[in-house]
């Protein structure tokens, strides 16, 4: 997917990780889906991003990652994985 620089609107800002059910509340639906990744996204920006060319596509937003580990939410009956990512 060829990156623009041109600024998309993030669906929420986030000094702190989101709760499960606002997460959940976030995944929900068709809306607000960005189809073009920002570049270099400022911190605290949460978008929601579907490619169809690839489950990692969405590294590549000029930032590298570091993997800080996952896991499921709530813990019981999970709703979701989180995965816990940095900026290296």
């Amino acid at each position: 997917m060829a990156l623009s620089e041109d600024s998309t609107t993030a669906l929420t800002m986030s000094d702190s990780p989101l709760t499960t059910s606002d997460a959940c509340n976030l995944l929900v639906g068709d809306d607000d889906v960005v189809a073009c990744l920002p570049f270099r996204p400022t911190g605290g920006s949460v978008y929601k991003y579907f490619s169809q060319e690839g489950p990692q596509d969405w590294r590549a937003d000029g930032h590298r990652w570091g993997n800080q580990g996952a896991t499921s939410l709530p813990r019981r009956n999970p709703l979701l994985k989180k995965n816990y990512l940095n900026i290296t």
